[in-house]
């Protein structure tokens, strides 16, 4: 009986088996499945920026309500300093008191 060298019997049986085995295969994807795959996520991510656009576009209008509340408020506060100016000078006092 001849001795084989355990490396050729390991050679021989990967070209026996075709040089890989069923658990070392990965599985195979189609192209319809890959597709169907990358669709999916684009959906979601079309999804997601859909969301994202419309609470920015509620937090662009709040800052533009807010904005114009600010822009009345200070309209205000200038009248009312105006009207305190006005005040004082009919008065004749400078608005300042002091108390000894």
């Amino acid at each position: 009986m001849i001795r084989a060298c355990p490396w050729i019997l390991s050679v021989m049986f990967l070209i026996q088996n075709g040089g890989t085995s069923d658990s070392a295969r990965e599985p195979a994807c189609s192209k319809f499945h890959y597709e169907e795959q990358l669709l999916e996520k684009m959906i979601r991510a079309e999804i997601h920026v859909e969301s994202v656009d419309k609470k920015l576009q509620q937090c662009l209008a709040e800052n533009l309500q807010s904005d114009k509340e600010l822009k009345e408020l200070s309209e205000k506060l200038n009248q009312l300093t105006d009207a305190i100016r006005k005040a004082q000078e009919h008065s004749g006092t400078s608005g300042t008191t002091y108390v000894r």
